[in-house]
């Protein structure tokens, strides 16, 4: 059951997974932000979902290189 967070831990795939799915998240997110201010939808604003896909794929970056610094410093 704790395979993968013991495996994040110590310094596996899941932490460039977090990092490339960070990555990823925050480009979408500025993509949205810069390019869809003339699009207009009923409920919210893509500007907005761009700003808050930002922040999420920042938290993913900091998480990713969290675990993989605090990985480094248990060895």
């Amino acid at each position: 059951m704790y395979e993968k967070w013991r495996s994040a831990r110590e310094g596996g795939r899941p932490v460039v997974k977090h990092l490339v799915e960070g990555a990823a998240t925050a480009v979408v997110g500025l993509a949205l932000w810069l390019f869809t201010a003339d699009v207009h939808t009923p409920v919210i604003t893509l500007r907005k979902v761009g700003v808050v896909l930002m922040f999420v794929g920042a938290a993913q970056l900091l998480y990713g290189a969290y675990v993989g610094a605090s990985a480094r410093d248990r060895r």
